[in-house]
This record gives structure tokens, sequence and C-alpha cells, in this order.
């Protein structure tokens, strides 16, 4: 495991004379000192130019009792979000902070526009003196997103997962500040339950919402999300729907989870194309953990029976055929097992090659 190494005091001040003069300021000695005194309780790189970042916004005049400075890395980090919701508003701050914490391997600038649009409480704050400016449309204005990943910018880091490139914390700490601060209970659920909206939204997401503070309902309110074909082409999609299933708990109804995921033919066919049965049985697993349902866990023994040949979209519809027979309020596995029924033609080789024997003479 990565450790960070203690800075000795003097590289110490020679990084904060360089940060100074990099950053275009000053500080009086008062200041000097006090930074100094704060290095040396938590003497990391880490810290220091956490701290660094916050004395860059004193002024010369500064009265001492306005220089305040945390001596711990958790404590800068809370004071740097301190400072972003009083400067942007607690509301859209935790939960833009919040989805950048929760997603899985970050979370790419379309999928934060998209989620924040599709987050109504959030809309709310940000709704609180005028109108949305195109009648229909509700959607979170992007110089808003644009202003706060600006504010954060050097403690992120941008990177590729699953065919987008998407931005992430980049110190362990933020992620354990943030989680701690913004993604615990119930307020955690509800992030992962709007995330699952955006993934779950094939035509894009349409739903009523009333802004409160404008005293305003908008019926149908299109809210320009990125369509998510369910396909195998859609990487980030298939990997990250179940994962916010999982952790959405129950915010999300029983029956949109299956509906959109576990009991979904398509949905489960395309991911075997993209990953191994093994990952997707780790998804099953760990929503049973979670839920009790008869269904799924029908479903998970099928997967689990026959993992060796679940390769081909036709084998899984043809097993699925063969293997699963549902009880009368099994809804969800008869309209997969409805849905399996359109394949092409099937031989009698086909058959012989499936992953279970067929049923019958």
């Amino acid at each position: 495991m990565f450790t960070c190494q203690i800075l000795p005091r003097q590289t110490g001040c020679e990084i904060i004379d360089s940060y100074l003069v990099k950053k275009k300021r000053k500080v009086t000695d008062i200041q000097q000192r006090l930074i100094l005194n704060t290095f040396d309780k938590a003497p990391s790189p880490l810290f220091l130019k956490l701290i660094l970042d916050q004395a860059c916004a004193w002024n010369s005049y500064s009265q001492e009792h306005e220089l305040v400075l945390q001596d711990s890395v958790r404590g800068a980090i809370n004071m740097l979000f301190d400072n972003l919701e009083a400067k942007f508003g607690s509301i859209v701050t935790s939960h833009t902070l919040g989805y950048f914490t929760i997603a899985l391997n970050g979370i790419s600038e379309n999928e934060l526009e998209d989620v924040l649009s599709c987050d109504d409480e959030a809309l709310n704050d940000l709704y609180r003196y005028h109108d949305p400016p195109v009648e229909g449309i509700v959607r979170c204005p992007p110089v808003i997103v644009a202003r706060i990943q600006y504010d954060i910018k050097e403690y992120i880091v941008e990177r590729m997962s699953h065919g987008k490139y998407t931005k992430n914390w980049y110190h362990r700490q933020f992620v354990e500040t943030a989680k701690a601060r913004y993604c615990t209970g119930l307020e955690g659920e509800k992030l992962h339950r709007n995330m699952c909206e955006i993934y779950m939204g094939e035509n894009g997401v349409k739903r009523s919402i009333t802004l409160t503070r404008r005293k305003l309902t908008v019926p149908d309110a299109d809210r320009q999300v990125t369509p998510q074909p369910v396909e195998v082409e859609n990487k980030r999609m298939l990997r990250c729907l179940p994962y916010h299933i999982v952790h959405a708990g129950q915010q999300l109804p029983m029956t949109l989870s299956k509906d959109k995921c576990f009991c979904n033919l398509k949905f489960l066919s395309s991911f075997l194309q993209l990953c191994d049965v093994e990952t997707l049985l780790d998804f099953f697993r760990e929503f049973l953990e979670r839920n009790n349902d008869a269904e799924v866990t029908k479903l998970h023994s099928f997967l689990s029976s026959c993992k060796s040949d679940l390769s081909k979209p036709l084998e899984m519809a043809i097993s699925l055929m063969a293997n699963i027979v549902p009880e009368e309020d099994n809804v969800y596995l008869k309209v997969s097992a409805q849905s399996s029924g359109k394949v092409p033609a099937v031989t009698e080789e086909t058959f012989t090659d499936s992953c279970l024997p067929m049923h019958g003479p």
C-alpha cells in the first residue's frame, strides 16, 4: 500500500515559497508563521496543498482572528466543502460532490449534468429566483456544474472508464471525507437512486416536477437526459446500472430493479457479452443480500447452474425457456420468458449445444 512520506520542515518552506509565487500571492510574516505552525501538525504534501489553497484567499489586511486553518487533512477537506457550500448553496454542492463520490469509477460531465437534471431536490434549490428558461424543459444549468468543477479542479483526476472519460477524486482522503459527509444512509441511497434513473432512460427522462419556491409545476418535464440504449456498445451503462441499483436500497422500487435489470433478458444478455458471468453473479448476490425476492433468487440459481455457457444471447434465451418455469405471480420472469421467445429459428443442434438439457422426452 502506498504511504505518503512526511515532509521535512525545510522542504515545506521551499514548497510554500514556490507555490505562492506560482499563484502570484504573498503572505505577511504572521500569516507565514501560521502556515508553518499548522503544517507541523500534519506534515504531508496533501495537507500542505490544502492549507496553502486556503491561505491564498487571505488578504494582507486580514485580521488575525480571520486566519483560520484546520489541523488535519480531514478538517482541511471539510473546510473546503464548507466554503463550496457557502458559495454555491448547500444542497446543490452536497449533491454534486456526492455524485463525484458514489459514481462507479468517477463520473463524466454529461452524466453529472444529467443526474442533477433528474435530482428534483437540487433543481428546487437551483430554480429559487427564476423559472426554467425553456417551457417544458427542466435541466440543471451547465454553468453551475462548470463553476463547481472549476473550484475543485486541482483535487480531481480524469480517467477512462468503460469507453468514457470520467472525473474522480485524486486522493482517497477526499473519497472518505465526502462519503462520510454526503453519502451515508438515506442520503446516499437517494444519490444512487438518481444515478439509476439516468441509466434506465433508454429514451431519455420525462417526469413531472413541482418547483416549490417558484410555485410552478411542469408536467412531464423533459430533463434532456442522454438516451441510454440497452446494447453491448453502451458499456458504461451496463456496468453502472446494477451497481447503483444494489446501493440504492429501498429508495428504488423492486419493480424497477427487476424490469430494467435483474429480470430483463435484453440487459442480462448484453451484460454477458461485455463481462463474465461471475461479475453478473456478484451483482445478483449483493442484491439478494439486501433484498428478498423470489424471482431474482430463481434467476440467480439458473445463472449459477449454467454459467459455463452463457456468452451467446441465443443460448441464454433457449436455456431460460427450457429451465425457468415462472410461478403464477412471477410477473417479471414471465416477461423474460416471453422475450426469450423472440429469437431466431432454433435447430436440433442448437438444443444439443445449450448449457442445460431440455425438459421432456
